[in-house]
Order: structure tokens, then C-alpha cells, then sequence
């Protein structure tokens, strides 16, 4: 029996079931044990899951989604859970998302705005950091007890700041903001001072703080800045002209060889790394369109990759077992944090008076800038080698960081969504139709350019897509023009793809191209053309060729013509050149804006040409265009515009004419050939013609003050004032000849009328088209539009016209007449004079009617 009770007894324990608490203490024993992970594929799985679900978790919350990386860094850090080890990988990772932060921060800068305010970025950064370093000194020396040097310490401690908040401001588009601008552009002058503090501190400790250490100091950074600022961009405008790579991925590299070479030296000569990458950015910012897939490719890397391993690292440094067990580090945490909002507050509450910010910009900007990590830490943990700060104040400066990093973020968010409801594009309301962008492509190596062009102008918060067009001729082999097409559309669909901007392929077959793009325009509503022109001489004397001649005189909507031989990113300035009235024109305003908005994105400065009395109307109307751009005004002779524009050109300049179609009220048959002129003489430079919507019809009625008439030249026209098959003969004598009959009993008016047309013919190129001139004045002795018309089989020798003139064309308006209605009516008699065969048939003409029945067909 004894027996069988023990078989029993061993059998019953064999079987008896398990305990589930402790089983559970079992499993997690071993999963402590195994903590933290060690492999890196797990690793970096974990620290994508982070990212990931985090921000997710802060945006149910109504919390900005970096907040929740940075709780998610404490929670499962060496200090907490113990997940994740702050490791060398970690901590590279974490080092090299600050240096991206920094960089992307500098290229994403409005140059333009920063230039304006520089002296309220120096100014407010000034504040920024000297209000609370004062009051750290204040504070370290009379509440803590701390010496001078470590009260400095603290001092630089509270008085810098880091962009944590800088990936919020951007994603809600504030970033060009002014007040967003000089606080961004302040942390360069906070973060180089604090370290410029700890610099000295460190040299006191050793005892090394002599002239000599000065003198090194700054001569070092001195010849940094200057490799910095003068080096970067010729080596990047070398870069881009001649290694650029369609593809992107050559580009992105060159960016960060040139980024963490900055940093590295930077750190060398004995400034923070940060330093050296936000005055890369800001170096490369030209170079770099924010509209482009190469700034398309920077942010994405960025925000899914570098800048939220930065925010891991940081919250990995909070220890929640010293802040369970030390009362102290939480006192101390509590001075510090309020060192640094009432020193940051204090800042920027005298900022936001001294220079008008609005409320809701001087919350954005206090959490811009009180979020402490980069050289907070520097500064912190240099104080803890040097024995200045003990573990308790190292705990402390974390919780600070942790704290103002959370309110920071949350302050952007929260104010500044009003500072962006609040933000004006223009001036002006635009036009309801939506903007939308059609690009012909025809030539693949041109098609990068082309749209680049169309990134450029497209409003930034336009949901538009941008329309790429192949349009197949059908007289053709349909079929494989067709398939080259798409597979041309397929490169842009990829390309603008990169770039984030929507895309809609189109293909059209019609009986020529210029029909096509016209009918594309009209089935999508097309609000914009972008279309590329080659420069070459056209064979038919069109002005710039058959198709985009056809296209301009069939289509009212803006139409931007460009000559790309260099890339647009290299552009310093944008020359733009306006013709006399252009200013009148109802789509000036918009033409304008896009312009300027062109400028921005290229981060170039704008160089207005025009005549001295236009520019006097120009000047007062253009600063009231937003967005606002660094501008010069020149006056410009039109009769030697080109050898002018030599003399004034740059290397790295853009051509812009605001041109006008014919008919339009700025228009004439000298800026009409002016492309060509320019092709010629700057074959090197890029050049973009801007033809504005023609948002009304012009009024090309013929004008008299006494008696309106809507009669045409032909109907003007007496025998008396033709002149017709006359002989050779010299300007002048021709000029007499074609006038005299007409003023036969006003001597005065003959020579009054003379001297004026001759003035014109010698000022001016009058020709009209080979063999045809116009001359045209304004005289007191005629009392509405007088019209002349001199044939000679012979020829006439005209003033600045290279070949024998066998037609001339006088204009005589009266004195009082407006301009406008004069170059009206100048315009229409250059665009009937503008038929290839015009010149022949009037050339033989030998009477008066046949002359009168040539112009009433031209008509």
C-alpha cells in the first residue's frame, strides 16, 4: 500500500496542472533577458513600427505626430522598458537626422525674405539667446549657488534652441512666413553664440583663454565661413551644369557629401556640426527648386527616415527611474524649463511689438524656438565631462528637453494653422478657372526642362494636375508616333511623380500639331501652355515658326514659350523685359505674379528693363504684386536693346520678355522680331517669352476725336496720300514727296510731319516685314489717323532697314490722341502688312483703286 500511494502521489504531480502566473513570470523573465535587442534587422523593424504607429496614435490624440516619437523613444529606451538600446547606431542615426534637420531647414528658407530680414533674424536671435542667458547667469549664481563659469554654462544651456517644431511649420506651409522666417534664421545666431559660450568656458577651465585663443578662434571661423558661403555654390553650379543626372539619384548624393563635409568641418574649426549644415542649406538653396523632385526626394528621406531617428534618440535620453526617485532632478528640471519660457517668452513677446507680428505669429514663433535639444546637449554633457554639472542637473536638462520639446511642436500646430488661414498669396483675387498647366512635349532631352518650368510657376496649394501632351500628326505613321509618345509621357509621368505634383498624361491625333494643342487646351479648359521653342530661324518669315505662330493666334490663354539650354536651378537673376504699355494689359497682375512666383522658386533676384517713362508706372504697381521679391528697375533704350542687355547680362541669367500677341496694345513689329534678336546676340541663355491671357478683346476701331469711325485704312485712304511706282530717290525726297500733297497749303505742317517721321525711321527699326516699313508719328495738323502709302519698283533707302524698302507705310495721329488708341491702330496696320506676298502685289500696283482693293481684301 505504501507503495501504491507513492506511485499515486508521483503520478498526481506529475499531472498537476501548470501555475499561469508563474508561467507568465517565466516568459517574461525570458523576454527580459533577451532585451535589449541586439539584431539589427529587428532593430530597425522595431524603430520603423515606431515611426509608424506613433504619430498615428498623437494624431487621434489632436497632438503633433513628433510628440508621439519622442514618449515612444522614453518608453521603450535603456531607461525604461529597455526595448531599444541607445547605442553607437542609434546614436549616428539619431546625429545625422539633427545635421538633416538643420540642412533642410536652410534649403527650405524664402532667400529673398531672409535677405529683407536678416537684421530681425540677427536681432531677434540677439534676444533670443542674451535674455535667457542673463537670466541663467542670474538664476545659476544667486539660486544654485553655481561659479561664473558654470553659471554661463547654464546660461548657453537655456539660451539655445533647436527646430524640433521646424517639420510641423513646414507641413502646414508657414515656413516663408516673416516671422517664421527670422526665428528660423535666428537659431543660427542662439545656437553660435551658446557654443561660442562653451567654447570660452571650456578654454577657462584649461586655462588656455588668451589673445592668441581669439585670434585662432576667429580666423578659423572666419576662412569657414567664407569656404562656406563663396565656395558652395560655385562648386554647385559646376556640379549641376555638368554632372547633373536626369535621374536624381547622382543629385541627392552630391547634397550629401556636401552636407556632412560642412558639418565635419564646421566641427573642426571649432563650431557645432549644426552650424556647418544649416549654412549648407542655406548656400544650396538657389540651386535646389522647392517645387523639384531633387527637394522632393530631400524631404521624403528626411520625414520618413532621418528626422524621426533623431527624435527616438532624443527621447531615449529621459530616465524614468531618477525621475521616480530624486525630488531634486524635478526641481531642478523646473527651474530650467522656466528659465527658458520666460527667457524665450521675454524675447519674443519684445520681437512681436518692435516688429508688428500678429499674435497668432508670436505663439508660432515661442514654440519655434523653445524646444531644447542640440546644443543643449553639447553644452550639457561638456559641463559633465568638465565636473560643472553633476548627474542630477545632466537628469534635469533631459526632462527640460523632453517638456519643451512636447509644448513646442503643440504651439506650432496649434497657431500656427491661423498664421496660414491668415497668409495672402497676392493682392489681388485671382481668376476663378483653376490652373491647369498643359506641357507639349516633342523632344524627349527637353522634356525635364519643360517641366521643371511648369513646377515653377504652378501655384503651390493648386490640386490641379499638370497635363503633358503628345500630339501625333495624322498625316503620318500615326501608330508609331503614337508609341514614341507614350513612352515619352511615361518618362513624365515618372518625373513629376518624383516631384509630388499630380500628372495627367494626354495624347491627341489631329491634322497638324498647332491644331492639336489648341484642341487639348479647349477640351481640358487649359488655363496655361508651356511649350518648348527650339530658337532656329523660321523658313516661312513666321516670328517664331508655323506651329507656335499658330498656336498664339488661336488660343487666348497664357502661353509660356522657353528656350532651355542650361538648367534653371544654376539661375541668379531673372531679367525681365517690358515693352512699352504692357502694364495696361488685363492680365498684367497675373502675368506678374507668376513671374515672381517663378523668381522665388529659383530663389533669384529680379532685374526689371524698361523704358525711363514706363518705369515710372511699373515700379509702384509691381511692389504691390506679391510674393514680394528683391527688384531693380533699369531704363533701357528699345532702338539698342540688345547691345544694352550685353553690357548688363550675367552668366547665370534668365531672359524673360513679356511679350503681347498682335493686335494686343503693346505690341509692335520691333518686339515682335525682338526673340530672334536675342536667340542671336545670347545663343547661351536661357530665354522664356510670357504671352498673358488675353482676358478681353482688344478695340482696334480707327479713331477720330471729331467724328468716330470704324472704317479701315483702305476706307482712309484718297489719292492724294498715295503714292505709287515712284523712282529712285533718296529718304527724305520720298518722305516730301508722299506728304506734300496732302499739307500742298501748310508748309509748316510738311516740315512739322518730316521731321517726326524721320526722327521715327532713325530711332527705330520700322521694318515690318522685308520690304514693307511703317513709320508713324503724332503731328498737330491732322484731326484723326491719316494713312500713306508709298510703292516704288526701284526701292528706297530706309534708315536702319538693311535691304531697299519697296513699300512704306506713313501714320500721322493727331497730337491729343491717346497712346493707346494710336498703337491700336499702329497694330493693325502691321498686322495686315504681315503677308508673305503682300510686297509683291503691292509693288506692281500702277493705280488707285487697285491699291484700295488690295488693302480691302488684306483687311
Amino acid at each position: 500500500m505504501l507503495v501504491f500511494a507513492r506511485v499515486v502521489e508521483s503520478l498526481s504531480a506529475a499531472y498537476d496542472p501548470p501555475d499561469p502566473f508563474g508561467l507568465a513570470m517565466n516568459y517574461l523573465q525570458t523576454i527580459t533577458d533577451a532585451l535589449p535587442v541586439t539584431d539589427p534587422v529587428l532593430v530597425f523593424a522595431l524603430v520603423m513600427l515606431i515611426i509608424l504607429v506613433a504619430p498615428l496614435a498623437m494624431w487621434r490624440l489632436r497632438l503633433p505626430g513628433i510628440i508621439g516619437v519622442l514618449i515612444a523613444g522614453a518608453i521603450t529606451g535603456p531607461n525604461a522598458l529597455g526595448i531599444l538600446e541607445r547605442d553607437r547606431t542609434i546614436e549616428l542615426l539619431g546625429t545625422v537626422g539633427l545635421m538633416y534637420l538643420m540642412f533642410v531647414a536652410g534649403m527650405s528658407m524664402d532667400l529673398h525674405q531672409f535677405k529683407q530680414m536678416r537684421g530681425r533674424s540677427i536681432s531677434f536671435g540677439t534676444l533670443s539667446f542674451a535674455i535667457p542667458q542673463g537670466l541663467g547667469i542670474t538664476a545659476g549664481m544667486m539660486m544654485l549657488g553655481y561659479d561664473v563659469a558654470t553659471a554661463l554654462l547654464l546660461g548657453s544651456i537655456v539660451g539655445s534652441h533647436t527646430l524640433l517644431a521646424y517639420p510641423v511649420a513646414k507641413r502646414i506651409g508657414i515656413t516663408r512666413n516673416g516671422a517664421v522666417t527670422a526665428a528660423i534664421g535666428g537659431t543660427i545666431v542662439t545656437d553660435g553664440l551658446s557654443l561660442s559660450v562653451l567654447a570660452v568656458v571650456v578654454a577657462m577651465s584649461v586655462g588656455e583663454l588668451s589673445t592668441m585663443f581669439w585670434m585662432q578662434f576667429s580666423g578659423m571661423v572666419g576662412a569657414f565661413v567664407a569656404a562656406i558661403v563663396f565656395g558652395l555654390p560655385l562648386l554647385g553650379k559646376w556640379f549641376f551644369r555638368n554632372v547633373s543626372s536626369d535621374r536624381g539619384d547622382i543629385d541627392f548624393v552630391f547634397l550629401m557629401v556636401v552636407l556632412f563635409f560642412s558639418a565635419a568641418l564646421s566641427s573642426f574649426v571649432g563650431l557645432a556640426p549644426i552650424v556647418g549644415a544649416f549654412l549648407a542649406g542655406l548656400t544650396m538653396n538657389r540651386l535646389v527648386p522647392d517645387t523639384g523632385p531633387l527637394m522632393n526626394r530631400l524631404n521624403f528621406v528626411g520625414d520618413a527616415l532621418f528626422i524621426p531617428f533623431f527624435l527616438l534618440w532624443i527621447g531615449m535620453l529621459v530616465d524614468f527611474r531618477a525621475l521616480a526617485t530624486s525630488l531634486d532632478v524635478w526641481i531642478m528640471a523646473g527651474i530650467f524649463t522656466g528659465l527658458v519660457i520666460v527667457g524665450k517668452g521675454l524675447a519674443t513677446l519684445i520681437a512681436s511689438v518692435a516688429f508688428g507680428y500678429t499674435k497668432d505669429e508670436g505663439w508660432t514663433v515661442f514654440g519655434l524656438t523653445i524646444p531644447q535639444a542640440a546644443a543643449t546637449l553639447a553644452v550639457t554633457l561638456i559641463g559633465f565631462q568638465l565636473e560643472m554639472f553633476s548627474q542630477t542637473e545632466v537628469n534635469a536638462v533631459v526632462v527640460m528637453i523632453l517638456l519643451t520639446a512636447i509644448a513646442g511642436p503643440w504651439l506650432v500646430e496649434h497657431f500656427g494653422r491661423r498664421v496660414a488661414l491668415q497668409e495672402e498669396i497676392a493682392p489681388f483675387k485671382p481668376g476663378e478657372a483653376p490652373l491647369r498647366i498643359l506641357i507639349p512635349l516633342a523632344n524627349p532631352s527637353s522634356a525635364p526642362a519643360l517641366m521643371d518650368l511648369a513646377f515653377m510657376i504652378r501655384r503651390p496649394d493648386s490640386p490641379e494636375p499638370v497635363y503633358p501632351l503628345m500630339v501625333a500628326n495624322e498625316a503620318g505613321d500615326v501608330q508609331t508616333q503614337v508609341a514614341a509618345g507614350e513612352r515619352m509621357l511615361g518618362y513624365a509621368v515618372i518625373y513629376a511623380s518624383g516631384a509630388g505634383v499630380p500628372v495627367q498624361p494626354v495624347t491627341r491625333v489631329d491634322t497638324n500639331i498647332a491644331n492639336g494643342i489648341t484642341r487639348a487646351v479647349t477640351e481640358l479648359r487649359i488655363s496655361t501652355v508651356v511649350i518648348g521653342w527650339s530658337g532656329s530661324p523660321s523658313r516661312n518669315r513666321q516670328a517664331l515658326g508655323s506651329v507656335l505662330d499658330q498656336v498664339l493666334r488661336d488660343n487666348s490663354q497664357t502661353v509660356i514659350i522657353s528656350r532651355l539650354t542650361s538648367p534653371l536651378n544654376t539661375t541668379q537673376r531673372v531679367v525681365l523685359i517690358v515693352p512699352k504699355f504692357a502694364e495696361r494689359e488685363p492680365d498684367f497682375g497675373e502675368a506678374i505674379r507668376t513671374i515672381k512666383l517663378l523668381t522665388t522658386r529659383l530663389g533669384a533676384k529680379l532685374h526689371v528693363i524698361a523704358s525711363d517713362f514706363e518705369i515710372k508706372h511699373l515700379e509702384p504697381r509691381m511692389k504691390r504684386i506679391k510674393p514680394q521679391v528683391e527688384t531693380t528697375f533699369v531704363a533701357a533704350d528699345w532702338s539698342s536693346l540688345p547691345p544694352q542687355l550685353e553690357e548688363q547680362l550675367h552668366d547665370d541669367d534668365l531672359l524673360v520678355l513679356l511679350h503681347t500677341r498682335e493686335g494686343r496694345l503693346p505690341w509692335t513689329p520691333e518686339l515682335s522680331r525682338l526673340p530672334r534678336r536675342l536667340v542671336d546676340r545670347f545663343p547661351q541663355h536661357n530665354l522664356v517669352l510670357f504671352y498673358p491671357s488675353e482676358a478681353t478683346t482688344p478695340d482696334t476701331t480707327w479713331y477720330s476725336p471729331s467724328q468716330p469711325t470704324t472704317h479701315g485704312p483702305s476706307r482712309l485712304l484718297e489719292p492724294a496720300r498715295s503714292a505709287l511706282d515712284i523712282p529712285h530717290m533718296s529718304f527724305d525726297d520720298a518722305l516730301e514727296y508722299a506728304i506734300s500733297p496732302h499739307f500742298k497749303d501748310k508748309p509748316d505742317a510738311i516740315v512739322y510731319a518730316h521731321e517726326a517721321l524721320t526722327k521715327n525711321a532713325r530711332d527705330y527699326t520700322t521694318e515690318v516685314t522685308p520690304g514693307i516699313v511703317l513709320l508713324h508719328a503724332h503731328v498737330p495738323f491732322v484731326d484723326q489717323p491719316t494713312f500713306f502709302v508709298v510703292t516704288s519698283k526701284d526701292g528706297l533707302e530706309v534708315p536702319r532697314v538693311t535691304k531697299p524698302a519697296h513699300v512704306m507705310i506713313l501714320l500721322l495721329s493727331p497730337q491729343d490722341l491717346p497712346a493707346e488708341e494710336h498703337l491700336r491702330t499702329l497694330a493693325s496696320i502691321a498686322r495686315m502688312m504681315r503677308s508673305p506676298d503682300l510686297v509683291e502685289r503691292l509693288r506692281d500696283v500702277e493705280t488707285f483703286e487697285q491699291l484700295q482693293e488690295i488693302l480691302t481684301v488684306q483687311q
